[in-house]
């Protein structure tokens, strides 16, 4: 089994140089049912084959979008501009990540995941302490089970 870090979420403050001086814990754990302990410096983790270091939702954003069916390269090109006004920041400050298409979805519709890009830098670079050769980074809302039923909530008198 993989070791688990849970990454912390993006702190409100905008300058990067402020994030390495805030206290940002991340958590970790080596088995599923097993509480996550937290930590300030990664350098101390346990030495692994692979990571999975789980981004919160707040700090990443999946949105589904219609690709036109041309390469990848091109693809890879007009992405930001399918994107652009959807975006809070300028692309410029903005990582977009096309993922693989899934098997129940038809070929030109795929997830894209938007990421401030200096959060993402520095959570990169603070996961390259680990001394590891496999570091997956992964929203926490990608790890939720699939299914066909709907799960709502439902309040009386309202």
């Amino acid at each position: 089994m993989p070791l688990i870090i849970r990454c912390p979420v993006r702190p409100v403050a905008r300058d990067v140089e402020d994030w390495s001086s805030l206290d940002l814990y991340f958590s970790w754990t080596q088995s599923a049912d097993a509480d996550f302990e937290k930590v300030l410096d990664l350098d101390a983790l346990p030495v692994t084959d692979s990571v999975l270091a789980i981004i919160p939702g707040i700090d990443i954003r999946l949105t589904e979008l219609k690709v036109p069916a041309v390469s990848s390269k091109k693809i890879i090109q007009i992405l930001p501009m399918l994107l652009e006004d959807e975006l809070l920041s300028a692309v410029s400050n903005t990582s977009i990540q096309l993922l693989p298409p899934a098997l129940n979805q038809p070929p030109d519709r795929r997830l894209v995941g938007v990421i401030d890009r200096d959060w993402l830098l520095w959570l990169s670079q603070k996961l390259a302490v680990i001394n590891c050769e496999k570091i997956s980074l992964v929203p926490e809302s990608m790890l939720l089970p699939t299914s066909d039923s709907v799960v709502y909530f439902h309040q009386e008198d309202t």
